[in-house]
């Protein structure tokens, strides 16, 4: 990571990625825009949003960094799982039947995965993460 500025940014900006853009489309496809409903989008998509990128994305950044694996690719394949995955968690947590446990379904799974490449695609640009890894140099021997 470049700088703990740019990373402490990131982590506080990319969540916010995801209920703008849902603020976006419930704009743009509701007929009768509410600010209420508008409100109560943003405040549980950023509930998630954040909890999402505290509790899976911070160690996951951690140890991809210390193994020295931490670029654009390995975050946003990070995300993509991990979105996935906590979109499935809320959608079990939210089942107002708590006694039948369903399957996942491929919509969540599927709009977990677009909800974490946009928080990871977005964490990357502003913590400034490299493209891809370079090999370290084994041309020149260690002294």
């Amino acid at each position: 990571m470049k700088s703990n500025k740019r990373f402490v940014a990131a982590a506080i900006l990319a969540p916010l990625s995801v209920p703008l853009a849902m603020e976006i489309f419930y704009f743009i496809n509701s007929d009768s825009s509410s600010l209420s409903t508008a409100v109560m989008i943003f405040m549980v998509a950023s509930l998630g949003a954040y909890a999402g990128l505290i509790l899976l994305g911070m160690p996951t950044i951690y140890f991809l960094n210390r193994l020295n694996r931490l670029n654009l690719w390995t975050t946003i394949f990070a995300g993509v799982f991990g979105g996935a995955l906590v979109a499935n968690i809320i959608d079990e947590l939210m089942d107002m039947t708590p006694t039948i446990v369903e399957p996942p379904t491929v919509e969540t799974s599927l709009f977990g995965a677009a909800c974490g490449f946009l928080i990871a695609l977005v964490f990357s640009i502003i913590s400034g993460q490299k493209f891809t890894n370079k090999p370290p140099d084994t041309s020149q021997p260690n002294p």
